[in-house]
């Protein structure tokens, strides 16, 4: 309302006092209210107090009218000053705003992105979203502006708009539905959206993500020039904008193997962001990818810090402590994130996997089955529940989760490595043969699938054979320890002691406790004394 309007709301409220108590309370009441909603922990604060400014305006209002009664007995005087004083609030209001830079960022960085995606996709393109700044800005481009291009957020848009069966809560979800109807080059991704989304290779593509690009054309994130960038500070979406953006680039510099780049393009985006929570999220996912676990557990941290009822930070919390092993912080850590969680299907699902760690499946199904019982389509609650009861004494019922897990994520080989894992079990080979073929056809460089074929080999008593697969599981994953394990004992039942021993070393090397270390020690003692 600027400096003058509420000057006379101050002399409205000295006035009212006096004459309309009851009328001045209700005033308050609001006045306070909004008051109040700015001491929310809200970002975009400044539309939750935009109804305070009302009363603010009937307060002025009276101000001025009480002005004109006390003026009204010089007449001369009162109407020359009350037209001057009205004549100069416009004026004084407008010199008092600030730049707005962080619009022309807005219209250059979504013009951008939709320029991106009908780069490679033409301009049947459609540009899908997850609720990031950069999704409304293109969708006001895309529907308002006419800029050539359709935009469908999730939570959003109509899903009749983009000829979706249903309402998608997942981007994954959202892809599979819209590649039934389209090429995979008529879709792209903008916002901060993970590197890999239903089993697609995504590549960047300008400002935006595409799938399977091949051979189409795209331009490089910095060969658009992009006005205002990092404009105001105390914008919330400009900020939001400028980190989104960051990101954005980090990514493009990690895929083109600018470590350093990408570095320098996190720490900008946490710069831009000023203590944004979804900011630290994207952040610690990013230097995830980058190989360093470490700086993304310590930005997890962070956003736990800046937003303790975030589902989303303890989530990303919750990933970072299970894949480090410290399942009972981990358990921890997802329990908090159900808490206002919208869709908490998916964290069901990661309780599941983190009990299942500890060999507490009877908890494990619990949570498997509630994750279900939320969305019957969480591949990994299938998956998982599919092992547990194989593991507890079930197969034949967790082998029916795993087709169902197969259906819906048809081009996964996980449902077919955990199936081929059960049949093991149980002594199935060729069960297991045929369902390990069937998951390399999708996959064939599948290192758990490689090491599943060398141990059906070295199961049915073809150790040769079995060596092959497991040195091509090791090839791609050198850490896989199954492989490294069972490799040891293929070449033992061939009579290659030197290379059993040297297989055995490594295995023991990172090992953890238990059984299975127990034996390969056992067995290294055996052919060498040590």
């Amino acid at each position: 309302s600027g400096p003058w309007l509420s000057a006379f709301a101050v002399l409205g409220l000295i006035s009212m006092r006096r004459r309309w108590r009851l009328l001045l309370a209700a005033l308050l009441v609001y006045i306070f209210y909004g008051i109040h909603s700015a001491a929310y922990n809200i970002p975009d604060i400044d539309s939750h107090v935009f109804p305070a400014l009302i009363p603010v305006g009937v307060l002025a209002a009276v101000g001025v009218d009480f002005l004109t009664f006390v003026l009204g007995r010089f007449t001369r005087v009162a109407r020359p000053v009350l037209l001057i004083t009205a004549a100069l609030i416009l004026p004084a209001n407008l010199i008092s705003l600030e730049s707005r830079q962080d619009e022309w960022f807005a219209h250059d960085y979504a013009m951008a992105a939709i320029e991106s995606a009908r780069d490679p996709g033409g301009a049947a393109v459609l540009l899908v979203g997850t609720g990031s700044a950069l999704d409304y800005a293109a969708l006001y481009f895309g529907l308002v502006e006419g800029a050539g291009a359709d935009v469908f957020v999730l939570g959003s848009s109509n899903p009749e708009f983009a000829g979706l069966p249903g309402s998608p809560r997942y981007v994954d979800e959202c892809v599979e539905w819209l590649l039934e109807n389209r090429s995979a080059g008529e879709v792209a991704l903008i916002g901060p959206v993970p590197p890999e989304v239903a089993g697609y290779d995504v590549d960047i593509c300008g400002m935006v993500y595409v799938l399977e690009r091949g051979e189409r054309s795209c331009r490089t994130p910095d060969s658009y020039e992009l006005r205002g960038r990092d404009g105001d500070p105390r914008d919330f979406n400009s900020r939001l904008l400028s980190s989104t953006y960051y990101l954005h680039n980090g990514r493009w510099h990690l895929a083109a193997g600018d470590s350093a780049g990408a570095r320098r393009s996190v720490e900008m985006s946490l710069a831009s962001a000023h203590d944004d929570v979804g900011t630290y999220i994207n952040a610690s996912r990013l230097l995830l990818e980058m190989g360093s676990p470490r700086e993304a557990f310590l930005m997890a941290e962070r956003a736990v810090d800046i937003d303790p009822d975030f589902f989303e930070a303890h989530d990303m919390l919750a990933n970072l402590y299970y894949m480090g092993g410290n399942i009972d912080l981990a358990i921890a850590e997802y329990e908090k994130a159900l808490r206002g969680n919208p869709n908490p299907a998916m964290v069901y699902s990661n309780l599941g996997n983190a009990h299942s760690k500890n060999s507490d499946f009877n908890s494990a199904m619990h949570y498997y089955r509630e994750a279900l019982r939320l969305d019957a389509t969480t591949v990994n609650a299938h998956v998982g529940l599919g092992i547990a009861l194989g593991v507890t004494g079930n197969p034949d019922q967790g082998l029916k989760h795993l087709k169902t897990a197969m259906e819906l994520a048809p081009g996964s080989p996980v449902p077919y490595h955990s199936a081929a894992t059960i049949f093991l079990r149980a002594d199935r080979y060729d069960e297991a043969f045929a369902t390990v073929r069937s998951g390399l056809a999708l996959e064939p460089a599948n290192a758990n699938l490689l090491s599943d074929l060398g141990l059906v080999f070295l199961r049915t008593g073809e150790p040769d054979s079995a060596s092959q697969y497991l040195r091509q599981a090791l090839e791609v994953n050198p850490r896989l320890l199954a492989a490294r394990g069972n490799l040891a004992v293929a070449y033992e039942r061939m009579g290659d002691e030197a290379g059993a021993a040297e297989q055995y070393r490594e295995y023991l090397k990172t090992a953890p406790a238990g059984p299975s270390r127990d034996r390969a020690a056992e067995a290294l003692r055996r052919l060498t004394g040590e």
